[in-house]
C-alpha cells in the first residue's frame, strides 16, 4: 500500500519549486516560485509582471509543446529584452511585441528560432528561466511525474500544480476536487431522456449526456440516478426531484476519462441539514492517514433545471485503487446491506451481499472467503489478513463521529474491501449521516457517549471483525492511540469549528438560492450549532425534511409488533434485521454541539472517567432484546436501506 504525499523539489538559488504528483490533489501544493521575481522597473516596465503561467510538455499525438506567458501587471509589457532558457542552457530571445495587462502570449516549443517559437523543446523533466537583460524574473521546474500527457503544469492562485491545458485562458487545476470554491456544473441531455429519468428514477438507467464542469466540456458521458433509501425517498416524494447521480465517463468510450476519473458521484446531501458531514469526514480520514475519497461542492444544473448544491464524491474503483496501492490487480468488493463478515460456511454463494467490483471474469471471491475464514479462526492473528493500521484509523474516525450507517450499525454496509496481496483493506464509504446523523435507536445521550470499546449498534459478536480486532490488547492500544490523536490534533473543537465556519461562508449564498434542498436556509444555518428536528429514518412521510421511507412488505414473526407508522420499502432478501424501537431519536444533532460533547466523552472514556464498554452488548436499544420475536426475517428483495 502506498501513501500519497506532497513531493516538492526546491531549487534554492532560483526559488524554483516543482511537485504535485499525478493523482495528487492539485490544491495540496503549498508553495510558489515567485520569490525570485524582481520589482525593478526597466524601460518603464514592471519586470516582475511577466510570468511563466503554464507549460505543456509530453504532448499527445506528437503535437508541439508550448509555453504560456502572462502579463500580471497593470501596464503594457514589451517582450524585447526578455529571454527564455531551458535546463540545457539553450536560450531564446522573445520578439519585439507588446502584451497588455492580463494578456497571454503563447510560444511553441519546437526547436525553431522564429517569432512565436523557441529554439528548444520541452523535456519530461525540465526547467525554464525567464530573464530580462540577464536577470532572472521567473522560473518553473517540473518532473516526469508532475503532470501526464493529458495535463499541463503551471500556476493556480499562485501555486505550481498540475493543470487542465488551457491556452490563453484562465488556468484550471487538473482535478475535479477543488476546495476553494463551489464549482459550476451543468449536465445537458436529451429532453426526453431527462424526463424518462424523472419518470422512472428507480430504473437507474444510464442516459447519454454532455458535462460542463468548471468550464471543462466532456461529451458522450453516461449519467443515471443513484442511491438506495435516498433514491426511494425522493422517488416517493411528488414535490422533489433532488436525486443523487452517478456519472460514468467511459461507459460509451472505454478510453475516456475526466481529469483522471472513470466515474464521479453527485450526492444530494440527503438527511444532512448541514451539507458538511460527508466532506468533513473524508477530510478527517485524509488527515489521520487513512484511505479516503476526494470531495468538492458543486452548483448543479441539469438542462434548464437548477438542482442546487451537491457534493461531488470520488468513486471507489480502479482509479481510486491506483491512488493508494502499488498493486492494482487485487479483488475489489462492495459491501451491501447485511455484510457483517460473519462466517456462514465455505460456499461462496452464501456471501451474496459482497459484490465483486473487479476481476469479474477471473475471481471466485476466494480472497473474500479467506478473509472471513481468518476472522472466524481463533488461531489466526487477524493482523496477518487485515491491513491493521488502515482499519484502525478508519474505525477511530467512524467511531468518533458515531457513523452508524455503516458496518458498525444495524445495516452492516457502506464500505468496500480491497485485497492487496493477501491483506484486506477496509475502504471508507458514504458519510452523509456521520456526526450522529443516523441515530437509529440511540438517544442523544447514547450518541454522545457511544462506547469506544464496543463501537457497534448490536452485540459485538454480530460484528466479528471489530470484536476480534479489539479483543487484542495491542490492537486496542493502537486504536486508542488513533482516537487520542484525532481529538488532540485533527478533531478538536477549535479546528472543527473553524472548518465549519469556512465552509459555511463559502456555501451560504448557494444554499440561499438552492431550490431543491431538503431543508430551508434557516434550518441549514441553525443546524451548524443546534439540533434540527427531522422526520427521521423510519417514518411514513419521507422526502423533504430529511426523512427516509420506512420498512414495509416484511414477513413479521409472530409476536413482533412494528413501531407505529411503519411503511415504505423492504430490505434485501434473507436479511435478518432487528427493528428500531418506537422511541427512536428523530432529530439531527447540531454539528458543533455534537463535536464539543463527543470530544469530551471520548477523552473521558480514554481516561476511564466514563464507561467505554457494555459487556459485549454494544450500544443503544436495538440489541437489548435479542429474542427471535424481535428479529424480522425479510422475504422480499426491494430497495435496501441506507444512502
Amino acid at each position: 500500500m502506498k501513501r500519497l504525499g506532497i513531493s516538492l523539489v526546491v531549487m534554492a538559488s532560483l526559488g524554483v519549486i516543482s511537485g504535485c504528483m499525478e493523482g495528487q490533489d492539485s490544491e495540496s501544493v503549498l508553495s510558489t516560485s515567485s520569490s525570485s521575481n524582481s520589482t525593478k522597473e526597466t524601460n518603464g516596465q514592471v519586470s516582475d509582471g511577466l510570468t511563466i503561467n503554464e507549460i505543456k510538455a509530453q504532448q499527445e499525438n506528437d503535437d508541439a509543446d508550448w509555453i504560456e506567458l502572462k502579463n500580471n501587471s497593470t501596464a503594457d509589457i514589451n517582450l524585447a529584452g526578455y529571454t527564455l532558457e531551458d535546463n540545457s542552457g539553450s536560450v531564446s530571445s522573445l520578439p519585439d511585441i507588446t502584451i497588455a495587462p492580463n494578456e497571454f502570449y503563447i510560444l511553441i516549443a519546437d526547436d525553431l528560432n522564429t517569432q512565436g517559437h523557441v529554439n528548444f523543446k520541452l523535456g519530461k523533466e525540465d526547467s525554464l528561466l525567464l530573464k530580462f537583460e540577464g536577470q532572472v524574473i521567473d522560473s518553473i521546474s517540473w518532473t516526469e511525474d508532475s503532470h501526464s500527457k493529458k495535463s499541463a503544469f503551471g500556476r493556480y492562485q499562485g501555486l505550481l500544480t498540475e493543470l487542465y491545458p488551457t491556452k490563453s485562458t484562465t488556468n484550471i487545476p487538473y482535478t475535479a476536487f477543488l476546495k476553494d470554491k463551489v464549482i459550476p456544473v451543468s449536465v445537458q441531455l436529451n429532453a426526453d431522456d431527462w424526463q424518462s429519468m424523472l419518470d422512472t428514477p428507480l430504473a437507474e438507467e444510464y442516459k447519454n449526456a454532455t458535462l460542463i464542469y468548471n468550464n471543462i466540456t466532456v461529451n458522450n458521458i453516461a449519467i443515471r440516478t443513484k442511491g438506495n433509501s435516498s433514491l426511494s425517498s425522493v422517488a416517493n416524494d411528488p414535490d422533489s426531484i433532488r436525486y443523487s447521480f452517478k456519472l460514468d465517463f467511459n461507459y460509451y468510450d472505454e478510453d475516456q476519462k475526466f481529469l483522471g476519473l472513470k466515474k464521479l458521484n453527485f450526492n444530494n446531501n440527503f438527511s444532512d441539514p448541514s451539507m458538511m458531514r460527508e466532506t468533513l469526514t473524508y477530510e478527517l480520514l485524509e488527515e489521520i492517514g487513512s484511505t479516503y475519497s476526494r470531495t468538492a461542492y458543486i452548483d448543479l444544473t441539469i438542462n434548464d433545471q437548477h438542482m442546487g448544491v451537491y457534493t461531488a464524491v470520488e468513486h471507489i474503483d480502479s482509479e481510486y485503487i491506483e491512488r493508494f496501492f502499488d498493486n492494482n490487480d487485487g479483488d475489489l468488493y462492495k459491501a451491501d446491506m447485511g455484510s457483517t463478515l460473519e462466517y456462514k460456511g465455505d460456499d461462496i454463494a452464501d456471501y451474496e451481499s459482497y459484490s465483486l467490483e473487479s476481476n469479474k471474469d477471473s475471481s471466485q471471491k476466494q480472497a473474500l472467503l479467506s478473509f472471513i475464514q481468518s476472522i472466524e479462526n481463533d488461531n489466526i492473528d487477524i493482523g496477518q489478513s487485515l491491513q491493521m493500521e488502515q482499519f484502525l484509523k478508519y474505525l477511530a474516525v467512524s467511531t468518533a463521529l458515531v457513523n452508524l450507517d455503516s458496518y458498525q450499525g444495524t445495516m452492516a454496509h457502506n464500505y468496500y474491501m480491497y485485497d492487496d496481496l493477501g491483506q484486506m483493506n477496509i475502504l471508507p464509504w458514504d458519510f452523509n449521516m456521520s456526526f450522529a446523523g443516523f441515530s437509529m435507536s440511540c438517544s442523544e445521550e447514547q450518541l454522545i457517549d457511544f462506547y469506544i470499546d464496543e463501537p457497534t449498534v448490536s452485540n459485538m459478536s454480530a460484528r466479528p471483525l471489530i470484536e476480534k480486532v479489539l479483543s487484542n490488547d495491542n490492537y486496542k492500544a493502537q486504536y486508542h492511540m488513533y482516537l487520542q490523536e484525532l481529538i488532540s490534533t485533527y478533531f478538536t473543537a477549535e479546528l472543527m469549528s473553524e472548518k465549519i465556519t469556512n465552509l459555511a461562508n463559502m456555501l451560504d449564498p448557494y444554499v440561499q438560492n438552492d431550490p431543491t434542498f431538503f431543508y430551508t436556509y434557516e434550518e441549514w444555518a441553525n443546524s451548524l450549532d443546534n439540533t434540527i428536528e427531522s422526520e427521521g429514518l423510519f417514518n411514513t412521510n419521507g422526502g423533504n425534511g430529511g426523512g427516509l421511507p420506512a420498512l414495509d412488505g416484511m414477513d413479521i414473526p409472530e409476536g413482533f409488533e412494528l413501531p407505529e407508522g411503519f411503511s415504505g420499502m423492504t430490505p434485501p432478501e434473507n436479511m435478518d434485521m432487528q427493528m428500531p424501537d418506537q422511541n427512536m431519536n428523530s432529530s439531527v444533532l447540531g454539528l458543533r454541539y455534537f463535536i464539543n460533547k463527543r470530544i469530551q466523552s471520548i477523552q473521558d472514556q480514554l481516561n476511564g472517567v466514563k464507561t467505554s464498554a457494555n459487556n459485549g452488548d454494544g450500544n443503544c436499544a436495538l440489541q437489548q432484546n435479542n429474542s427471535t420475536d424481535n428479529i424480522v426475517n425479510i422475504q422480499e428483495n426491494k430497495q435496501p436501506l441506507g444512502v
